[in-house]
Order: structure tokens, then sequence, then C-alpha cells
């Protein structure tokens, strides 16, 4: 048993060729994120801070999407990996919503029609 040795080669812990973009833009989306969230943490009262916080999270998830179907068939792994980003910051946007009051966001919706 060799616990100095690593069987794994250290060329399949770098991501494929190709995916600079991909990692671009999910480190641009984590950083507006929590710019975002820093940002509404400051300016909003409390109980608004997790509806704007899904909101900026599902409209992220739809760039994403609009990205991974804008992308050509011949990215391969890439645009699934990019689905599955859209999916995953949609589901987190989600789960936010369900953390923050209703009724705030509701009286927040009805205040900017009048």
């Amino acid at each position: 048993m060799a616990l100095t040795r690593s069987t794994l080669p250290v060329g399949s812990l770098m991501p494929p060729r190709g995916w600079r973009g991909v990692a671009i833009a999910l480190g641009a989306a984590i950083a507006a994120a929590a710019a975002a969230l820093v940002a509404a943490l400051a300016l909003l009262p409390p109980l608004l801070v997790f509806p704007v916080a899904a909101a900026g999270l599902v409209l992220a998830a739809a760039a994403f999407a609009l990205i991974a179907f804008a992308a050509p068939p011949e990215t391969g792994r890439a645009r699934t990996f990019y689905w599955d980003v859209a999916g995953l910051l949609a589901l987190i946007g989600l789960a936010a919503a369900l953390f923050g009051e209703p009724e705030q966001a509701v009286a927040l919706l009805r205040r900017e029609e009048a």
C-alpha cells in the first residue's frame, strides 16, 4: 500500500483544453453573485435581500442557458457544463426565494406599480 505515491496522473487534474472560457464565465458569475449579495445587504432592508438575490441568480441562470443554447454542438462537454451551471444557479436562486419573505417582495412590487 503506497500512500506516498498517487495513482492519479497529474495531467488528469487539469481541465480539458478549451475550457478557459468556462472557467472565466463561472468565475465571473460567482464574483457577480457575491458582489450583488454584498450590495443587497448594504442597500436593502434585511427582508428583501433573499428575493433580490434569488432574482439575480435566476437571471444569471438564464444568461448561462443562453450561452449554452448559442454554443455550437462541437463544444461537447463544455456546452453540457454550461447547462449544468444554469440549472445549478436556477436551483440556488429558487432556494433563496424560499428563504425570503414573500409579503415583502409583493409589497415592493405593488409599491413600484403605484
